[in-house]
């Protein structure tokens, strides 16, 4: 399996327990490179000090934690053992440009190391957000400090090729299509929604008006509603998502999401 990976975002909706990832996290870096993976049809993790690789489906509770460089040894394993379990074969992660953000070191070489630990190859691509469809997108291949290069940092051309990269990172040129500029619109409104329910309605019934049959709008707005623990309203979104995405994975991502609810009702209930 070919994925995308970035790090967390220090900025958090602030629910209480447990939240999907993509709920919990509000970075915009976030937010673009899971539009690349869409566009690529390939999934995306986020890389967690706290929890190591998450899917977007993966629930996360409230915390403050910035990875720090002595924090990294100790990860190594646990991500490394994520990877194999998951059956990711590459890796392309994305960052903003370390030598502007030293902070995000740590996690970049968090993400070497366990990719090197798991023989599986990753690029690293540093680029400027929220925005990496438009231009400067830009990769390289670095080794950990303190570490000679190795099977995480071949060219990434040594193997198959991620569909829509190439030795110099993704190719995300040519402008927003519009499926990206819907689901950057759709994650505002669950952003929205998060903090003012009433505002972030009246947003996705916007965008609902416009585009009634895009699966992302429900997906996100079910998203909404999950964070905010209304589980009718999410599994409804939820069954709307399913039907009107086109791809298998979504679908799947659309079904887990509903059994996910189910067993929160189921919880909520007991």
């Amino acid at each position: 399996m070919h994925v995308l990976c970035t790090y967390c975002s220090r900025s958090k909706s602030h629910v209480a327990g447990e939240i999907p990832a993509a709920s919990r996290y509000l970075g915009e870096h976030i937010v673009s490179v899971a539009a690349a993976a869409l566009d690529l049809g390939i999934p995306y993790f986020i890389l967690s000090g706290e929890y190591g690789l998450v899917a977007p489906e993966t629930p996360v509770r409230d915390y403050d934690h910035l990875l720090l460089a002595e924090e990294v040894g100790p990860m190594v394993p646990r991500v490394a053992e994520q990877i194999g379990h998951l059956g990711i074969a590459r890796v392309a992660y994305v960052t903003k440009p370390l030598a502007d953000h030293p902070q995000l070191g740590p996690y970049c070489d968090l993400m070497l190391t366990a990719c090197n630990r798991a023989s599986v190859p990753c690029l690293v691509i540093e680029t400027t957000f929220p925005a990496p469809g438009a231009t400067g997108v830009r990769g390289h291949r670095r080794a950990p400090a303190g570490r000679s290069p190795s099977v995480g940092d071949e060219p990434f051309g040594a193997g198959p090729p991620i569909p829509g990269t190439n030795e110099k990172g993704l190719a995300w040129t040519g402008g927003e299509a519009p499926w990206r500029e819907i689901m950057h619109m759709a994650e505002a409104a669950r952003r929205e929604m998060l903090t003012n329910r009433r505002k972030g309605e009246s947003l996705f019934g916007d965008l609902l008006k416009h585009y009634p049959h895009d699966g992302m709008v429900y997906f996100k707005r079910g998203e909404a509603y999950e964070g905010l623990r209304d589980y009718p309203a999410a599994a409804a979104d939820y069954e709307q998502a399913y039907t009107f995405f086109p791809m298998a994975e979504y679908k799947q991502r659309a079904l887990a999401a509903l059994e996910r609810v189910a067993r929160e009702r189921q919880g909520d209930d007991q």
